[in-house]
């Protein structure tokens, strides 16, 4: 048969759908003006908040990466990793380096970027395992544990919520990009379409927006530290504000092209230069030292792995898995559908298991390589005494760690400019994805290889780039902690249910599953049959 070409993502002209996005712009909005104008008297009450938070609902995040693990594995393993994303003529649109690309800038973004130098110091400080901090083992545990909480436990509990929507999105092919498609087998298509969807729509894009937020805010500090840095400018809250003001500017000229041709470049182009710069550090320092740690690593992942991936902490004698843990479940948690509609878009004409095994190799990796090089490189300077980072940091804060680390780095000179450039274009793309997402949402009819319209687009990043503003002037890391947390909470119950109602949906497409070879629903040969 006449094979067809792959067909890239196409702009739309989906109308916008008012009573997802006015609620939901309202909130957002609402709720920055306090963070604006009250941020000094919020700090309080919401770190609060947060610690009966984490006490009592932290332990629900450790639980559903356990179990999910166990689930992610079964899907891509068992025949349900045989069903297709698309049609049966449906080709990959983007090969597996523009693919990947892809999959690290919007999933990591800059967070990895952001902590991979500083977490292993904090985690050595802190010993969670014992030993005391600065310890042969706590330096071993340090750079395991980082790699465990951006590797492992991050990717989990990213695909819990992908792979439903992966299938009602990529598989079925549902008109509307949004999580309440995907409860449609269990609460009947009257009640989603009626005020019970609209409502838990509005409810999850707020949550998204708390994690969006958060991230975009930590990351503009970053970046603003590297520009006070670099440039010799006084790091200040003006500086933070002027590079926000920046980066919403290039992300509105961004957003008005298609995916391949804006996300796909810059992803493109920072692959490229954050494997220069790994391989920079990798070869111009003590190589035999970053192979020793990275074998190393991967065994001490496997002997902390039993014990630290259930690990609660329930006598509070270190608070370590409340603090970081627990705020890394709900901060990847929260992302997760967002970049579940992302990765639809961007993986269709690939089956179940190649999606999910590739977002989960594609993370992995990138986490294990700036684990061990970036982050074995910043405790290197710590152990040998050569500077005492951990000491710079709680001084001077995170971003200007960061940058004081890179100007360590051999070929320092080449290293800081294009350290920065690196860190620019993650925001950047982080930025857009967000933006693409947040817009499909709340798009009345879209399809997951169409992208919503321009103005849906400037509508969401003018309104995330508000929520920031708010999130920054109320500073601090705790505080960003606190809301990630509070506005993820939600999401631990609606994933168990998406995927109750993702396996309901399988039985019935595809009663032989278990005898098939490719499975796929094909609506334009097959009227919507699988």
């Amino acid at each position: 048969s006449e094979e067809t070409l792959p067909k890239e993502p196409s702009m739309s002209n989906a109308a916008l759908d008012k009573k997802i996005l006015l609620p939901t712009i309202a909130i957002v909005l609402l709720t920055s003006a306090p963070l604006i104008f009250y941020a000094s008297s919020l700090q309080g009450m919401i770190q609060s908040i947060y610690d009966f938070t984490a006490k009592s609902f932290g332990w629900g995040y450790i639980l559903l990466y356990l179990l999910g693990g166990f689930f992610v594995f079964f899907i891509a393993f068992s025949p349900y990793g045989k069903i297709k994303l698309g049609g049966h003529d449906q080709k990959p649109v983007f090969n597996n380096f523009h693919w990947g690309s892809m999959i690290i800038a919007a999933g990591h973004g800059i967070g990895m970027v952001n902590w991979s130098m500083v977490e292993p110091l904090i985690t050595n400080n802190a010993a969670p395992l014992g030993h005391g901090a600065n310890a042969a083992y706590s330096y071993e545990v340090a750079t395991a544990y980082t790699f465990f909480h951006w590797g492992p436990y991050y990717w989990v509990l990213y695909l819990i919520p992908c792979i439903p929507i992966f299938y009602f999105m990529g598989v079925r092919q549902v008109k509307k990009q949004r999580v309440s498609e995907c409860l449609t087998p269990l609460f009947g298509r009257k009640l989603i379409d009626g005020w019970f969807g609209v409502c838990l729509d509005v409810f999850i894009i707020m949550g998204l927006a708390g994690g969006i937020g958060s991230t975009l805010a930590t990351a503009v500090q970053l970046v603003s530290g590297l520009y006070a840095d670099y440039f010799g400018l006084p790091d200040t809250q003006a500086l933070h504000l002027g590079v926000l003001g920046m980066f919403t500017v290039i992300t509105l000229g961004s957003i008005r092209k298609p995916l391949s041709k804006g996300m796909r470049l810059l992803s493109d182009m920072n692959s490229i230069l954050a494997l220069s710069l790994l391989a920079i550090v990798l070869i111009g320092g003590a190589t035999g030292y970053f192979f020793s740690l990275g074998t190393n690593t991967l065994g001490m992942v496997l002997d902390m792995f039993p014990r630290v991936s259930g690990w609660t902490d329930p006598f509070n004698a270190s608070g370590f898995p409340a603090k970081w843990t627990v705020f890394y479940g709900a901060w990847f948690l929260a992302y997760g559908p967002m970049m579940a509609i992302f990765f639809t878009g961007i993986s269709m004409g690939r089956t179940l298991r190649e999606t999910v095994l590739g977002v989960y190799f594609f993370g992995c990796l990138s986490s294990f390589l700036f684990s061990v090089i970036f982050g074995g490189f910043s405790l290197y300077l710590q152990y040998t005494g050569q500077f005492d980072v951990y000491a710079f940091y709680l001084a001077n804060g995170l971003p200007n760690t960061v940058s004081k680390v890179v100007s360590l780095t051999p070929l320092h000179q080449i290293m800081s400019p294009a350290f920065l450039i690196c860190c620019t274009i993650f925001l950047t793309t982080t930025i857009d994805a967000a933006t693409r997402v947040m817009a499909s949402m709340s798009s009345k009819e879209i399809l997951s290889d169409q992208e919503p319209s321009v103005t849906s687009k400037y509508i969401w990043c003018i309104s995330l780039s508000i929520l920031v503003l708010g999130v920054l002037l109320v500073g601090g890391l705790e505080i960003i902690q606190a809301l990630v947390v509070l506005a993820a909470i939600p999401l631990l119950g609606i994933c168990v249910i998406m995927n109750i109602s993702m396996f309901k949906a399988v039985r019935e497409d595809f009663p032989n599953i278990w005898a098939a070879n490719l499975l796929y629903i094909d609506k334009e040969k097959s009227g919507g049959k699988a």
